[in-house]
């Protein structure tokens, strides 16, 4: 970083309107955060306004521009639900595959396991870092549970990132109740 180089971090609340879509509840298929309280809510991004400071600040301390990083967040109550599963045939029976996002630059195929109740959580996954090529550094997502790459998309990723996404969706999917895949908008089962 040269002497006249800095970075700016971009406070969480200044992306709320891309978050809020986190937050209002989906009919689609996978984690997704509970229902909550607006003060809940302001809770959960004070925390991770305060842990993206943190480590923007670490990341920056040497001099070196700062880099993606990926957060876990744990709270005093289940915040969400953690839908990710490995797809194991023997064990969770066959998957129903569904198009999510049908119609849209983000469709993609997802497999399905149907189950009575998905695990709640208490722990969320935070990922940051650059805006492209911007000196701006702040949130890109956030979602409860465990991490998992992005749906593999072959316009938007670079070759080596879309091999990696495939190889895991082709081995993951979500559980979900019959009841979320009655109200699930935008998709069709194949």
């Amino acid at each position: 970083m040269s002497e006249n180089q800095t970075f700016e971090y971009v406070p969480v609340r200044e992306n709320l309107t891309h978050l809020d879509r986190h937050f209002a509840g989906s009919n689609q298929p996978g984690s997704k955060f509970l229902p909550m309280e607006e003060k809940d809510k302001d809770k959960i991004i004070n925390s991770v306004d305060t842990a993206l400071r943190e480590a923007f600040a670490q990341e920056t301390a040497n001099g070196q521009a700062p880099g993606r990083v990926c957060l876990k967040i744990k709270f005093d109550k289940p915040v969400g639900t953690d839908a990710l599963t490995k797809i194991e045939p023997d064990k969770v029976g066959t998957p129903i595959i569904i198009t999510r996002d049908a119609g849209t630059d983000y469709e993609t195929s997802v497999k399905l396991v149907v189950t009575n109740e998905v695990p709640k959580v208490d722990e969320i996954t935070v990922i940051a870092g650059r805006y492209g090529p911007t000196e701006k550094w702040g949130i890109f997502t956030l979602f409860p549970g465990v991490e998992a790459p992005p749906f593999p998309n072959s316009t938007r990723q670079k070759e080596e990132a879309f091999k990696a996404s495939e190889r895991f969706w082709n081995e993951h999917g979500f559980l979900t109740t019959a009841e979320e895949i009655k109200m699930a908008q935008n998709f069709e089962p194949k």
